[in-house]
């Protein structure tokens, strides 16, 4: 072996000592719980990405505040690392790494939250050492229902816990699995829950059944309506085509059992809508002639009526939204989460209220939307409806049981027909 050969690798195992103690010195300071800009410069690019099971951080300002927010949740952590595997190659290396984390929750009932799964991370060489450039778990393990829920539907990564936030422009990109642990729970692991991820065209006829089958105040409604696709092209499939980085479902393995879907920009929608979907359905489903009678032709004045979303009083809250889940999946949490996931999309885009429009006899949505801090917003003449709204930056209150419900936007407007059908 040559002078040569031997300084190579003897750069190789230098680099991987160092990539190895970078690892081991992160997680340790997640456990030391100072975080200010010299431990972010400590161990991440100025552009670093951040793969959180509902979406991405991009860039070490907005990483360095998520953290802060996230581990503000915990009294205590500690997180174990092992297996890293270091590859070499020239600037650049990967990192991958199993990671198990335990957590005791800050509010007072000592719960504890357990998490796993395999580390993957993207290094660079600087002038200051090895640093992150890209890290995202993938996969995890699911010990049960999470503590998480009552502690505002914590996300995770690499430590980063509690609603993610993702930058201007930023995309969802969730790993296979969640992590979750029942406080004060040490059993052992169990399968995994459904997961939260985004909505995929190969989703479309599942979405379209669940709207379908929950589409009657949370009942199935294929009595009501011969064509079992009328309800999904008014209040499903438009808000996937036309702005699929708001599409969301849950995944039980086999399918999408629920979604929540919506706009960051009611008018802008609208006009979509007038412009670009209802055109290709025109023929397909004729407007209603006269005032409508039948269920089905309440449904076709809507779809030929998306001005009834313009709601004067509550343009201030200029996103809206849809939620459905199957009744096999309500009552789990996964509405809240389906929430906590949308809202956080809009406050990365910069939208800052978010309204929905539900039918005011449908008692068991409204107390749903008001455990999520949804409060009513005063319209003039809403019809059968209540409108809601919240702002998207304040996370979701806590709570320990959730109902999933169906809730329906902008069905009715002021001097629309009635639409009972829906909630």
């Amino acid at each position: 072996m040559d002078l040569e050969e031997m300084q190579r690798q003897l750069r190789t195992l230098t680099d991987r000592a160092e990539i190895t103690d970078l690892m081991d010195r992160y997680l340790r300071s997640l456990d030391d719980g100072v975080f200010d800009d010299e431990w972010a410069r400590a161990f991440h690019t100025e552009d670093v990405t951040a793969e959180m099971p509902v979406g991405t951080v991009r860039g070490r300002e907005a990483l360095l505040r998520r953290v802060r927010q996230a581990m503000a949740l915990f009294d205590r952590t500690v997180h174990f690392g092992a297996d890293i595997t270091v590859e070499i190659d020239g600037d650049r290396a990967t990192a991958r790494g199993a990671q198990l984390s335990t957590h005791v929750l800050a509010d007072g009932t000592d719960g504890v939250f357990v998490s796993a799964g395999h580390v993957e991370n993207e290094l660079v060489r600087t002038a200051d050492g090895w640093r992150i450039s890209a890290s995202a778990l993938r996969g995890g393990v699911d010990p049960g229902h999470s503590p998480a829920r009552a502690a505002g539907g914590l996300r995770r990564l690499l430590g980063l816990r509690g609603r993610p936030a993702v930058p201007q422009g930023g995309t969802c990109a969730p790993p296979a699995l969640w992590e979750r642990s029942r406080a004060g729970q040490h059993g052992a692991m169990t399968t995994p829950r459904a997961l939260i991820r985004p909505y995929r065209p190969t989703d479309r006829d599942a979405l379209f059944d669940i709207c379908v089958r929950t589409g009657d105040n949370g009942g199935d409604s294929r009595h009501l309506y011969p064509d079992p696709e009328l309800l999904p092209h008014i209040f499903a499939a438009p808000y996937a085509e036309l702005e699929p980085e708001l599409a969301f479902v849950v995944d039980d393995g086999e399918r999408a059992v629920g979604y929540i879907l919506g706009t960051a920009d009611t008018p802008a929608f609208v006009r979509r809508f007038r412009n670009e979907w209802l055109p290709a359905l025109a023929d397909r489903y004729p407007a209603p002639a006269g005032v409508p009678g039948t269920p089905t032709e309440v449904m076709l004045h809507l779809l030929h009526h998306p001005e009834r979303m313009l709601v004067p009083e509550i343009a201030d809250h200029p996103a809206h939204l849809h939620i459905d889940l199957l009744p096999s999946h309500q009552r789990a949490g996964y509405g809240r989460e389906l929430m906590d996931t949308f809202l956080a999309a809009l406050d990365a885009r910069g939208v800052r209220r978010v309204h929905l429009g539900m039918v005011t006899a449908n008692t068991g949505a409204r107390a749903f939307y008001d455990r999520l801090g949804f409060s009513v917003l005063p319209v003039k003449d809403p019809g059968p409806l209540t409108y809601l709204g919240r702002a998207t930056a304040t996370p979701v209150a806590p709570a320990t049981g959730v109902t999933g419900v169906t809730g329906v936007t902008g069905v009715t407007g002021p001097g629309a027909p009635d639409a009972r059908t829906r909630s």
